[in-house]
């Protein structure tokens, strides 16, 4: 129902006939780890990544992304698998 003012000032309603919530659901918030360190590993370059949530830590793994592109983040194995669990109890 929508309440409308017309030029007099009288208060008149209309219905929706067809009432549609346009708002979606956000997604769940993601858990991202950070970059902790980069360097050159015997197989190239090697990077670790650290959750500030949990305290997770990757360890040294090898990576061929840009340090640009892994600044971004990744998002926490563990932080986000709790959510899901409890999203879905």
């Amino acid at each position: 129902m929508t309440l409308m003012v017309n030029f007099l000032g009288v208060f008149m309603t209309t219905i929706d006939m067809f009432p549609i919530d346009r708002k979606k659901p956000r997604k769940p918030r993601r858990v991202m780890m950070h970059v902790s360190d980069v360097g050159q590993g015997n197989s190239g370059k090697v990077i670790e990544f650290e959750c500030a949530c949990c305290g997770y830590n990757t360890g040294w793994i090898a990576d061929s992304l840009s340090l640009s592109m892994n600044k971004k983040g990744n998002p926490c194995p563990i932080c986000n698998q709790v959510k899901t669990e409890i999203k879905q109890n």
